[in-house]
């Protein structure tokens, strides 16, 4: 018999990207495989249970009683919410919060091998995120092209702001900004495009680079990915970001943006397709040769729409679950 397998992201919220690609998006892939995935329903029988990053009280509370059922759990980790260098009294009590759904967790699934070596428990598995790939896109030569001195360059930085004051997000683009002044090429303005205006005024205005503030709604980012000519998206190298997926390189080539970004162990399958580290130098290259820009952004295409095919995704998640049920079923 078809398992019944229920979601429980960490917020009911479809706005936030980790509920999409990590409850939403797996959903609807398994479904139509055919397996009996839904968003968790309190009056339904269920035999596998995702936890996606949500270990509240609450949630705590819920994985006890479906356990003592014999419902299977998975808890879903994509951020290294065990990670507290301030030792900030919220964090510490989110991540013993997090230890506790891990020890009642039969596998943990986690967005990448990176992040699996933060997590002590017997059975963590690697799920990638299953990314909302956009329509292709093959007019990078011709934007390119019509950046003329008339119209300034844009270079977008696009993901979440960031929260706690932990290095990530939009930090790191003021810590750039701020160690690089001359970062931007001539007549070049940059685009921010998140979720926190307070943010962007103290890490990214302040620093008196010609900038302009666009609030991330998943249905206008499309529209202004697609009016910059590349995407400059540096990352600071800690425990926070090394388990960091490649979601971000992916969506910005998907959307025919040549990237310049830092490496992260999950960047390895682009190597071959962006520039790491040299931001002025890496952004004047790509305005300069759109060859070259035309070039990384169909390779790096390619490579995005392999690691993210639903089909994979479908079979890596169908694998968890198989998994957590053991000899019990198949699915």
């Amino acid at each position: 018999m078809t398992p019944r397998v229920g979601w429980v992201p960490f917020v009911d919220d479809r706005r936030v990207a980790s509920v999409r690609l990590r409850s939403i998006r797996p959903i609807e892939y398994l479904r139509r495989a055919g397996v009996n995935a839904q968003a968790f329903r309190g009056d339904g029988q269920y035999d596998v249970v995702v936890f996606q990053k949500a270990y509240s009280p609450g949630d705590l509370a819920l994985a006890r009683s479906l356990r003592a059922r014999g419902v299977r759990i998975i808890l879903d980790a994509c951020d290294n919410h065990l990670y507290n260098p301030s030792a900030i009294p919220a964090l510490e009590e989110r991540a013993q919060r997090l230890r506790e759904m891990m020890r009642l967790a039969g596998i943990v699934t986690v967005a990448t091998t990176a992040l699996a070596d933060f997590f002590d428990h017997p059975r963590v598995v690697v799920v990638d995120d299953a990314l909302e790939i956009p329509a292709p896109v093959t007019g990078v030569a011709t934007r390119l092209a019509t950046s003329v001195a008339a119209r300034r360059r844009q270079i977008l930085w696009f993901g979440a702001a960031g929260s706690y004051d932990l290095p990530f997000g939009m930090r790191d683009l003021g810590r750039a900004l701020r160690d690089h002044p001359d970062v931007l090429p001539c007549n070049s303005r940059l685009v921010v495009c998140s979720n926190a205006r307070d943010v962007f005024e103290r890490e990214v205005a302040a620093t008196g680079v010609v900038a302009s503030y666009r609030t991330w709604r998943r249905r206008t980012f499309s529209f202004v990915a697609r009016r910059a000519d590349v995407a400059l998206l540096p990352i600071s190298v800690n425990p926070y970001t090394v388990g960091k997926t490649s979601n971000r390189i992916a969506t910005a080539l998907l959307h025919g943006l040549p990237v310049v970004t830092d490496r992260l162990p999950s960047y390895a399958p682009f190597d071959p397709y962006v520039i790491y580290g040299t931001y002025r130098e890496g952004l004047e290259a790509y305005l300069a040769d759109r060859e070259l820009a035309r070039m990384h952004v169909a390779g790096g295409s390619v490579v995005a729409r392999e690691l993210y095919a639903p089909e994979r995704i479908t079979w890596q998640w169908r694998r968890a679950i198989i998994d957590a049920l053991g000899t019990r079923s198949s699915c």
